[in-house]
């Protein structure tokens, strides 16, 4: 089994949960929007498989666990990347988190 901790998995940023988690701390959408500028040097960048992992070949990975929180801007790219890896023959095991209460 290997272990990955990602970011995020895909580079669309106009999805429902960064809409909704626009405000979210710690990860909100400015700051996702930042983090990309700041790793990518053309718009075009955002595209490669090395970020957009939606688009990468994923055959022959190890099982996934694929783990959001429920106001995680990040939440409907993983909802993106269980289908592209599910389709390249991976095991997925996907878990949306709701918040606690306390």
């Amino acid at each position: 089994m290997a272990v990955a901790r990602l970011r995020f998995g895909c580079s669309k940023t106009e999805t429902e949960s960064y809409h909704k988690s626009a405000d979210a701390l710690p990860l909100n959408q400015p700051m996702m929007l930042w983090f990309v500028a700041h790793v990518t040097a053309t718009a075009g960048q955002v595209h490669d498989p090395r970020i957009d992992l939606v688009r990468a070949d994923m055959n022959g990975l190890p099982p996934v666990t694929l783990i959001n929180a429920g106001t995680d801007s990040l939440r409907d790219g993983g909802a993106l990347l269980e289908p592209a890896l599910r389709h390249a023959g991976v095991s997925v095991d996907r878990k949306v988190k709701k918040r606690s209460r306390r």
